[in-house]
């Protein structure tokens, strides 16, 4: 079976639910798109502002490993751009230890934007998922160090054309020619730049000029095919794509996590590696965790935890009632669990 006829299976069954008695927390009636759009100077909707809680537990050592993740990326950048060596992130151990730990507190944060350029936060994320996927397929401690270092890294030839990330409307044919360089620039920087040991350069070097390649081989920069692509390639390219497409750009519109999903999937047999897609619906589901939903209740939910076995029941956070009123107390409904 197709992954796109497993995900129209899945849909059947969802809207084949019988219709829940009053106030009954049983189905998701449509996915909402969260809104972060801090570079056009708008305030977050309330619906993200309820989302927003002190951190305890769990959730609170995923936000801060986040955020040391996210120094570490800028401090990176500063050092790429100034043609200066930079290290290893060392947060990068504590975010795999942390992803094996609770992954989906961490998921969590891939709903973040850096607002002063999406560079910072979009490595992050892509680096978060990518771990996540490679924790999935059984990867050791060895390779989820080169997967996450490749992924956080992935982008580092864009620094010398972010200009062209904040550009309003559609990009030139000449524009994109200079973004489709960004692979072989981010491979010499760090293969010039990263203090590791030369085979280790040469790995995550390698990795990086292979993200943005496709199975069908209609990627860039060489233009090859799926088996020829490093294996901790193909699942950052998955990986890039969903964080890019469910994320604030300039030059086209967010997609809702599930609407991403779905695009997704319809894409694959040309795009990407079969076996690593399976794990990435298999971690992220029809609904994300992060993203949110309304009820079939009228109430708004955020999903915090996907269920394998019901892709469509996930775990919710309830962030607004019927009336759209925030949540004063925490309220968490596991979907599976109610009839």
């Amino acid at each position: 079976m197709r992954l796109s006829d497993i995900v129209k299976k899945q849909e059947r069954k969802s809207r084949a639910v019988e219709p829940p008695k009053a106030k009954a927390k049983t189905e998701i009636e449509k996915p909402i798109l969260k809104i972060d759009d801090d570079r056009a100077g708008k305030t977050m909707p309330a619906i993200e502002k309820a989302s927003e809680a002190v951190p305890s537990g769990a959730k609170g050592d995923s936000v801060s490993t986040y955020g040391s993740c996210i120094e570490d990326v800028r401090s990176i950048s500063r050092n790429v751009a100034g043609g200066r060596h930079f290290v290893i992130p060392p947060s990068l151990v504590n975010l795999a230890g942390a992803i094996k730990n609770y992954p989906d507190e961490v998921l969590l944060n891939t709903v973040r934007t850096t607002p002063d350029t999406y560079l910072y936060s979009h490595s992050v994320n892509v680096c978060i998922l990518a771990i996540t996927i490679g924790v999935d397929m059984g990867y050791d401690d060895t390779d989820l160090e080169l997967l996450g270092t490749a992924a956080i890294l992935h982008d580092v030839g864009m620094l010398g054309i972010m200009e062209l990330t904040t550009k309003q409307g559609k990009l030139s044919d000449a524009e994109w020619k200079r973004i489709r360089e960004h692979p072989v620039k981010g491979h010499d920087a760090v293969y010039r730049l990263l203090d590791a040991p030369s085979e280790t350069k040469k790995t995550i070097s390698e990795i990086i000029l292979n993200v943005h390649e496709r199975a069908d081989g209609s990627g860039y920069p060489a233009g090859i095919k799926n088996k020829n692509m490093n294996k901790h390639a193909r699942i950052i390219a998955i990986c890039d794509t969903y964080e890019a497409m469910t994320h604030p750009r300039n030059h086209r519109e967010t997609r809702i996590p599930h609407v991403a999903i779905k695009d997704i999937v319809n894409i694959s047999a040309q795009n990407f590696d079969t076996a690593v897609m399976r794990h990435f619906l298999n971690k992220m589901s029809i609904y994300p965790t992060g993203s949110y939903v309304k009820l079939s209740n009228n109430e708004v939910a955020k999903v915090i935890r996907t269920n394998n076995t019901m892709p469509t029941r996930p775990t919710v956070q309830i962030i607004l009632d019927a009336a759209g009123r925030k949540k004063i107390k925490e309220e968490i409904i596991d979907l599976k669990d109610v009839s």
